[in-house]
């Protein structure tokens, strides 16, 4: 894989990581 590729897939998996996270802490919220 080039180097480019590489920054993408990182770049993909933290965003989503994030999204997770944010999911996860407003519905922890919510419910509370």
């Amino acid at each position: 894989m080039t180097v480019r590729a590489t920054i993408g897939v990182i770049a993909l998996l933290g965003a989503v990581g994030m999204l997770l996270m944010h999911q996860r802490m407003m519905g922890g919220l919510s419910c509370c």
